[in-house]
């Protein structure tokens, strides 16, 4: 995955839909909560806490959440101004369970937004980095995957917001 690829992209889809919403910028709690829904969707179809259905196997379209759930990443990094360096060399976290990763994903990106200080948030940006590592060790995606997935998303957020989405 080339993440300093992706941060420059990510910036420039983020001030094209500054500029084509004429906003001033991207409310932090707009982010974040669009981080946690994306996340959320990525754990609708990845279906493991779905104890209640006979087949809970993962969804075909859990790659192209993981792709949505990597864009506000990438724009909470570009936030806080996490370098494609530190990223990369961030090693991967991972819980036991995939549903208690889930939980602290969750949490972890909460905290971005309810911490005072940017030092603080930026420390939980990189830990997400770190819990998203270990979530894609969970799926079984390689970071080639996520970021070709990525780049079709990238693509189509593009042609949305041609057509006014």
């Amino acid at each position: 995955m080339d993440i300093r690829q992706l941060l420059e992209m990510q910036e420039k889809l983020d001030q094209h839909i500054m500029k084509q919403h004429k906003l001033p910028f991207i409310k932090l709690t707009n982010a974040v909560l669009a981080t946690i829904t994306e996340l959320s969707e990525v754990v609708n179809d990845e279906q493991s806490f779905k104890y209640w259905k006979v087949n809970n196997k993962p969804k075909e379209t859990v790659l192209e959440e993981v792709a949505d759930f990597t864009h506000f990443l990438a724009h909470l990094s570009n936030r806080f101004k996490l370098t494609a360096d530190e990223i990369t060399q961030r090693g991967a976290l991972k819980y036991k369970e995939i549903d208690e990763h889930f939980l602290q994903m969750h949490y972890v990106t909460s905290m971005i937004g309810v911490y005072p200080t940017a030092p603080e948030k930026q420390k939980y940006v990189k830990e997400l980095w770190s819990l998203f590592k270990g979530l894609l060790d969970h799926l079984g995606f390689s970071h080639k995957q996520v970021y070709e997935a990525y780049l079709q998303k990238h693509e189509r957020n593009y042609q949305r917001q041609l057509e006014g989405y």
